[in-house]
C-alpha cells in the first residue's frame, strides 16, 4: 500500500470521530433517542414510583433517566440545577415534588428591603 492511499482512510475516521464527539457533546444522541422523551405529569410520577435506584429525573425535559445515562447532569437540556440524583426514599420525594411543579417556571428575584 502506497503512504498516500492512507491518508483517506485516516481523513474518514476523523470526520467520524468528531461527527461522534460532536454529538455525545452536545446531546444530540440522546434528544433523539426516544426511550427518552419528556412524558406527561402523570406518566412521570407514575415512573419516579416504579424506576428502581439509582435513576436520575430532569424536572425541565420531564423524563427519567437511567443513572449510567445521567450522573447529575441531564444529557438532553445540559442541566445540572433540573436533574435530581435519586438514591434513597427521601430522593424520590423530592423528585416526585418536582414532578408536580410546571417546567420553565421563572422566578422572580427581588432584593430584601431593609427596615
Amino acid at each position: 500500500m502506497t503512504p498516500g492511499a492512507r491518508v483517506p482512510a485516516q481523513l474518514g475516521h476523523y470526520v467520524v470521530g468528531v461527527a461522534g464527539l460532536y454529538l455525545l457533546v452536545t446531546g444530540g444522541v440522546w434528544r433523539g433517542d426516544d426511550r427518552f422523551s419528556p412524558v406527561d405529569d402523570a406518566a412521570l410520577r407514575a415512573a419516579i414510583e416504579t424506576q428502581a435506584t439509582p435513576f436520575c429525573v430532569c424536572a425541565e425535559c420531564r423524563v427519567v433517566l437511567p443513572y449510567e445515562v445521567s450522573v447529575g447532569r441531564c444529557p438532553r437540556c445540559n442541566s445540572k440545577s433540573n436533574c435530581v440524583e435519586v438514591f434513597n426514599f427521601s430522593d424520590r420525594k423530592l423528585a416526585l415534588d418536582l414532578a408536580t411543579l410546571e417546567p420553565s417556571v421563572d422566578f422572580e428575584l427581588r432584593p430584601l428591603r431593609a427596615e
